[in-house]
């Protein structure tokens, strides 16, 4: 696009103003980009000045528009990456404050155990909730903060296939829950809500 607007300024300055070629060119690139009219060379015919006025806007909009592009390449994976990031923060601290029935800022471990049955429709052992609770709350202090809540949240599903990799069982149907859950969140009309808010 650079490329096109500088050799059409080229071709109109050179055939109004019957400059040579180079010439053109240089006065093209000097009043394109409105570096400064420093030079010998002046326009002789009032199409020519009313040219330039329309060719130094163009310009303008090209030189903004190709930043604009480079901004928008450079910037597109972190955007992505934080919104990605704050809707999943959102999203599970949703999910822990709806758990929370007390209202305290703490799950307990049957708090905990609603929220797993709830997301799953299975009953889990009590040495399977147990194993899952501990990952949660390694102090073993008997409960679950928010804060720990949200940092694990996110190797969850990992946890609970290392619990149990047994395809069939509560643990791993609650993995596919778990993400096929987060898949139909993301890609509905939820997440475009969320972008235009958070924007």
């Amino acid at each position: 696009v650079v490329t096109l607007w500088v050799c059409t300024g080229t071709l109109v300055y050179s055939i109004m103003n019957k400059w040579p070629l180079p010439t053109a060119f240089f006065y093209a690139v000097d009043a394109g980009m409105s570096i400064g009219f420093c030079t010998d060379i002046a326009e002789h015919t009032i199409r020519s000045r009313a040219f330039s006025i329309i060719f130094i806007l163009l310009g303008a909009s090209v030189v903004g528009g190709a930043l604009v592009l480079v901004v928008h390449d450079s910037m597109e994976g972190v955007i992505t990456r934080t919104i990605t990031t704050q809707y999943r923060n959102i999203l599970e601290r949703h999910v822990f404050q709806q758990a929370d029935k007390d209202g305290d800022g703490k799950l307990t471990y049957g708090e905990f155990g609603t929220l797993l049955r709830q997301s799953t429709g299975q009953i889990f052992t009590s040495s399977q909730l147990m194993r899952l609770c501990h990952q949660l709350d390694p102090k073993s202090i008997g409960y679950i903060t928010c804060d720990r809540f949200l940092n694990c949240s996110r190797y969850l599903d990992e946890w609970i296939l290392a619990d149990d990799g047994n395809d069939g069982s509560p643990l791993a149907r609650l993995k596919v829950s778990l993400s096929a859950l987060w898949e139909s969140i993301e890609s509905g009309p939820f997440l475009l809500y969320l972008v235009c808010f958070l924007w």
